[in-house]
């Protein structure tokens, strides 16, 4: 089995700290048997569309050569045409497929500590993101919400840590 995606995206600064992008999706899958051949699964491919925002600031005080940056963005994620296949094994008819359309928000916080020479003697990021879930099926109504976090420390670009952790709104039989 394979996926195809194929995207093109585009982006352009409007204002000093505002930027918006587009994404355009062309998405298939078939199943391919080990002799090169289509076997048994055909689709409708999709076009699908990304569209997002991103603002920056900078934190920097007074005149100082220390850096803290904040971004915030948004995105729209995975809207455009139905996606279709048909399973010649068990169909004869195209169904339709739903793919997971969400919107987004998040931010990235970034501090840098610079020493006289101007190189960074520590950097930190924080980031953080939502998601939610636009289009539920009946079953996922009330699992709709993605939460993640990170961080991530340098040391004179010799010491880097990274912790993160991303929560789906599932519940699974080992972990909550």
């Amino acid at each position: 089995e394979a996926n195809q995606t194929l995207i093109v995206s585009l982006s352009n600064q409007f204002a000093d700290n505002l930027t918006f992008g587009v994404s355009v999706k062309y998405f298939g899958h078939s199943r391919t048997s080990t002799m090169g051949s289509v076997n048994g699964l055909d689709s409708k491919n999709a076009f699908l569309f990304d569209i997002g925002a991103l603002y920056s600031i900078s934190l920097n005080p007074g005149h100082s050569k220390n850096g803290f940056d904040l971004s915030l963005g948004a995105a729209f994620q995975n809207f455009g045409t139905d996606y279709k296949e048909k399973d010649d094994y068990f169909d004869t008819d195209y169904k339709y497929v739903r793919l997971p359309r969400f919107l987004k928000f998040g931010f990235a916080f970034n501090a840098q500590i610079k020493n006289a020479s101007g190189s960074n003697d520590i950097e930190a990021v924080f980031t953080g993101q939502y998601k939610w879930l636009t289009n539920p099926s009946k079953s996922e109504r009330t699992n709709v919400d993605y939460w993640g976090g990170g961080a991530e420390f340098t040391i004179k670009d010799i010491f880097i840590a990274r912790a993160g952790f991303f929560q789906t709104p599932e519940y699974w039989i080992i972990y909550n």
